[in-house]
């Protein structure tokens, strides 16, 4: 008894220790939850209700990043206003080298800009590209290789483990999106109006009709005469329907279905307390988009 212990204290790192993996997102916490399986302790660092634009620095994301392995980014500079910072206060050097994983890396990525062009009065855009993916499924796809990938990286004895893990993920994503597109098939030529570009990836992949956005500055309220000049867009293309999350502004969203008299529809725009499993989450979309259908 007194060499297994001996042997434990002096061989801490022996390939059964669990992993301790934070991510940003709710979803992004989803994909490595699959992937690692037993094999770490998972949770994010977000809860799902704040806007992962602007997040404040606290102590608490100090503190529950100081000695993880592994820290998983939505990326596409969605947390770039807050996370470099936690990262370089919490002195986790694992975070400086292999322990930080960017999920987008391997995305089909839309919305890319010249950073050479880029001012302030173009609002809050990523040159890098659109980074709200995590509502399709091919893109979860994507984002969860990418994971797989950092985890063997950092967990070399578990390779196979998480290489089967994606595998078994990557077809329930494949077969979430082919039972979502089914639903979506009569509803294709329905046009619709998001208030903020989150839906680019699911509208692409999906083959939707997404015609502009309410919002005429990314991340800046419009005023009374852009509400009207999107309303004059709205009506010129027969929009039909406004997509937009609960992170959006509903007075906003309100002012302009009075004067328009387009219908819209909020979601969640994370998965949180309410929504933790994502076939739930994305299946809000589709059944938002169902519901003006019907009528």
């Amino acid at each position: 008894m007194k060499a297994i212990i001996c042997f434990l204290f002096i061989f801490p790192q022996l390939s059964w220790a669990r992993l301790t993996i934070k991510s940003t997102l709710p979803e992004i916490n989803w994909l490595v939850s699959e992937i690692v399986g037993d094999k770490g302790e998972t949770s994010a660092l977000l809860s799902g209700h704040e806007d992962p634009h602007f997040v404040d620095v606290t102590p608490a994301f100090i503190f529950k990043i100081k000695k993880i392995d592994l820290l998983v980014k939505n990326g596409l500079a969605l947390e770039s206003t807050w996370l470099p910072k936690i990262i370089e206060l919490s002195g986790n050097e694992k975070l400086q080298k292999d322990g930080l994983c960017d999920a987008s890396v391997k995305l089909d990525t839309e919305g890319k800009l010249d950073k050479n062009q880029i001012d302030r009065s173009m609002g809050d855009v990523h040159p890098e590209g659109n980074p709200h993916y995590t509502y399709s499924p091919k893109q979860m796809i994507r984002a969860a290789l990418a994971i797989k990938d950092c985890l063997q990286l950092i967990d070399k004895n578990n390779f196979q483990y998480y290489e089967k893990n994606f595998k078994s993920l990557e077809q329930k994503l494949s077969e979430l999106f082919d039972l979502l597109n089914t639903r979506l098939s009569s509803h294709k030529n329905i046009k619709i109006m998001t208030y903020h570009e989150e839906f680019v990836y699911f509208c692409k992949d999906f083959g939707l009709k997404c015609m502009g956005t309410v919002e005429d500055t990314p991340g800046v309220l419009p005023s009374a005469s852009q509400i009207f000049k999107k309303f004059k867009f709205a009506k010129a293309q027969n929009i039909d329907m406004v997509l937009a999350t609960d992170a959006n502004p509903v007075k906003i969203l309100k002012k302009f279905k009075e004067i328009s008299e387009i219908k819209f529809i909020q979601i969640e725009a994370h998965m949180n307390t309410k929504i933790k499993d994502y076939d739930v989450f994305v299946k809000q979309i589709v059944e938002a988009i169902e519901k003006h259908g019907r009528k």
